[in-house]
């Protein structure tokens, strides 16, 4: 990717690169988020605020909720998960546009994160599925929205992961996830044949999870997610439409012995796909 294509999207994130730009799905919704952003825009040490998933990609429905993530200085993530958060609930109580959103939305009507900027690999394990350390940079940085920002730490951050994180860790982990991906293949058949036919739908589950991860990883993209929005990731971001049909046959199966095989070769057939040597841990 030429420089000057890696700072724009340092800059200005996903959504300039694939035509997206914020929206929300009703008046309610944009009178909700204005009222929070004013909220945290006064509380001390924020940093940042922004919108994230489904408004910042113009994507919500009237039954979404708002997704805004707060970004704080290390080291203060408890202090306002512990305090800020509860006199920011104590606040939408008494909001009249927050109540009004809370009115016709299921479940929470502004749904707040607490992120420090900083991003630690997360443990990957053999039953764990798919890690989110790439869905947690690409959510808080490359598909966010800045609505609110005090002082340069957001661009920095921005300058810092975007558009990708260091190669040679990008190598590493595919091979590392893949590893894990066959091993999860490799059990299905196995459970099936011994009548554990929800313990092997969880392990294809799972590794179509962790297939999704080493190919956003490959292509140098930070995902939305591995169990939402797969179908616009897959065709609208990737351009992968034959890889969305293979999954939705391989994650459409009957629970019996047969179907579960035979899903497990075809995802065993997009893993070949990636020709990424797989690795794990030495320790099982």
């Amino acid at each position: 990717m030429p420089r000057g294509d890696r700072r724009r999207i340092a800059l200005s994130g996903y959504l300039d690169l694939f035509g997206l730009e914020p929206g929300y799905p009703t008046q309610h919704h944009a009178a909700a988020a204005t009222s929070a952003v004013a909220y945290w825009a006064k509380v001390s040490d924020v940093e940042a605020v922004l919108l994230t998933c489904s408004c910042a990609r113009n994507q919500a429905v009237p039954a979404s909720c708002v997704d805004l993530a707060v970004l704080v200085p290390p080291g203060e993530d408890e202090r306002f998960w512990h305090q800020e958060m509860r006199r920011f609930a104590a606040f939408a109580e008494r909001d009249e546009a927050i109540q009004d959103l809370d009115a016709i939305v299921p479940w929470s009507a502004v749904d707040m994160d607490i992120s420090t900027g900083e991003f630690a690999i997360p443990h990957h394990g053999y039953t764990t599925g798919a890690d989110d350390h790439e869905v947690h940079i690409g959510n808080l940085l490359a598909w966010s929205v800045p609505l609110h920002t005090q002082g340069p730490r957001f661009e920095e951050l921005c300058d810092q992961w975007l558009p990708y994180y260091e190669e040679s860790v990008a190598i590493e982990r595919q091979a590392m996830v893949l590893g894990y991906a066959r091993n999860n293949l490799d059990h299905v058949r196995p459970y099936a044949r011994r009548g554990l036919l929800f313990q092997a739908r969880k392990r294809l589950q799972d590794a179509a999870e962790e297939y999704l991860q080493a190919l956003f990883i490959k292509h140098r993209l930070y995902p939305i997610a591995y169990d939402k929005w797969v179908a616009y990731q897959l065709t609208d971001v990737l351009g992968a439409e034959r890889i969305l049909l293979s999954l939705q046959q391989a994650l459409g199966v009957e629970l019996t012995v047969d179907g579960l095989s035979r899903a497990a070769s075809l995802l065993g057939e997009l893993l070949d796909d990636l020709a990424q040597p797989a690795t794990l841990p030495t320790t099982s």
